[in-house]
């Protein structure tokens, strides 16, 4: 009977295990809204009056990636929400400054653009 329990337990115990382990399928699979991109502001080619096209390269030889910027792109330097204009000011002095773009995979669309002075 011991014996029969136990065999029981580890058939359990074992689909229990491969249930965890199965793949996911379409229907439990993260849906990606925003990816991001890490570089530095000398990759950023902005757009001449804040909204059209950005250019960015996550390394010096790296292809550039085009994103969309429109009316919904933010544009911050740290956690403080500032214009394009300022932003783009931040950027020519320090060209050297951490950036992180973030966009909507799906659509290529510029979601926020954040400056990390040095």
């Amino acid at each position: 009977m011991k014996r029969v329990a136990l065999l029981f337990a580890c058939c359990v115990l074992g689909c229990g295990v491969a249930r965890a382990q199965a793949p996911a399928t379409s229907d439990t699979a993260m849906l990606r809204l925003e990816e991001a991109i890490e570089t530095s502001a000398l990759r950023i080619v902005l757009p001449a009056g804040g909204i059209g096209q950005v250019d960015v390269r996550r390394c010096r030889d790296c292809p550039p990636k085009s994103l969309l910027v429109g009316s919904e792109s933010r544009w911050f330097i740290g956690p403080r929400a500032v214009s394009f204009e300022e932003l783009r000011l931040a950027m020519a002095a320090e060209p050297r400054s951490f950036v992180v773009v973030f966009y909507r995979p799906r659509t290529a669309e510029l979601t926020r653009l954040v400056v990390l002075p040095r």
